[in-house]
């Protein structure tokens, strides 16, 4: 990064009601990060505290040489003097101006002539595919068009940061980037919620530079898409990367798992100590009868669910282990599988990963 560019870097440690967030994290200039988390997680606190919405009862919010928040410093800049854009989920517009009145809001609070802040703002909804929709109210406009308004609005005044919560990511993505030439886009931040099972997020943050998993208040992991997905270090990231996350203590090649004292996996990988390991869905064979043979990684379940994905389906099995096996639809129809179904699960111990948690 070039001496002097912009970078955030935050310790942001907050409480609201009886909810503690205590979140560190680092941007360089131009790169977007992803912020996933569970629902509660701490993902809208984040956000606000570094929007200047919600001021930290400890820690240190800084955006290139400028430190906009530091309760021991005294220091406190308010939202409004703060470089930072925001989209909010709900878009906030102003449902009795115009679009072009939305987007050049900022600039007219700040002192900047109508005429010239107008000029900008029609810059901006060119940019984002709405220059025919700028007489157009609120209540004119599509969620797609409000949320590419809201967009414009945040960029119109080229913020250092940029804060997208979770809806505006689809806006970025479409901006077909149009019009005169712009400095370079500012730091970004994504915010994304996400349902444990559902890759989908994973999937969106692809576009990210870099991703935080917040649970709970606290960063879990960060790293790129590539990094969470083969070595996911909390059940809900593994979720998210579609996979299976076991939690054990090994001894050679055999890990005892915790809170099931009487599960055990038998894997190729040799490790001691407190230990995950990743099992793909693609991995668990399924049978109706006990496998034939001698594996060592055999387990009876119940099906306690089925999703068909095209010609695949994820069936999740419950018991002494709980598991996500993915097979062919055609294997699902053959084994006559459905709510309740008893089954046997397998695994061969090659297929199983193990890295240190």
């Amino acid at each position: 990064m070039a001496e002097g560019a912009v970078k955030l870097h935050a310790v942001v440690r907050a409480d609201v009601g009886g909810f503690s967030l205590d979140v560190e994290l680092t941007a360089s200039a131009g790169r977007t990060v992803a912020v996933l988390g569970p629902n509660g997680a701490g993902k809208t606190t984040l956000l606000r505290a570094l929007a200047g919405l919600l001021p930290l009862s400890a820690g240190r919010v800084v955006l290139g040489e400028t430190v906009l928040d530091d309760p021991a410093a005294g220091v406190f800049v308010p939202p409004e003097q703060r470089p930072i854009g925001v989209v909010f989920q709900d878009y906030l517009l102003f449902p009795h101006l115009s679009a072009i009145e939305n987007v050049a809001f900022g600039l007219r609070s700040r002192g900047m002539g109508r005429n010239q802040a107008h000029a900008r703002a029609g810059e901006w909804l060119e940019r984002v595919g709405l220059s025919q929709s700028a007489s157009s109210r609120p209540a004119e406009l599509s969620g797609g068009q409000a949320q590419r308004v809201a967009l414009a609005r945040a960029l119109v005044s080229d913020p250092a940061l940029l804060l997208l919560d979770e809806a505006a990511g689809g806006a970025r993505r479409r901006h077909p980037g149009r019009g005169p030439p712009r400095p370079p886009p500012p730091l970004g931040l994504l915010r994304r919620r996400a349902r444990v099972g559902d890759p989908r997020p994973l999937e969106a943050a692809a576009l990210a530079d870099g991703l935080v998993v917040v649970e709970d208040g606290r960063v879990v992991q960060t790293g790129p898409l590539e990094e969470l997905t083969a070595r996911p270090r909390s059940v809900y990231v593994a979720g998210l990367a579609g996979t299976n996350l076991l939690r054990g203590q090994a001894t050679g090649s055999e890990i005892v798992l915790a809170g099931n004292p009487g599960g055990r996996v038998t894997t190729a990988s040799p490790a001691t100590g407190e230990v995950l390991a990743v099992v793909p869905p693609q991995a668990v064979a399924l049978s109706r009868q006990r496998h034939e043979g001698s594996p060592r990684n055999v387990w009876a379940g119940r099906v306690d669910g089925i999703e068909r994905i095209g010609d695949r389906a994820r069936v999740r099995v419950v018991g002494p282990l709980t598991l996500v096996a993915e097979v062919t639809v055609a294997s699902v129809h053959d084994l006559g599988l459905g709510e309740d179904s008893e089954v046997w699960m397998s695994v061969k111990a090659t297929e199983i990963s193990v890295y240190p948690a």
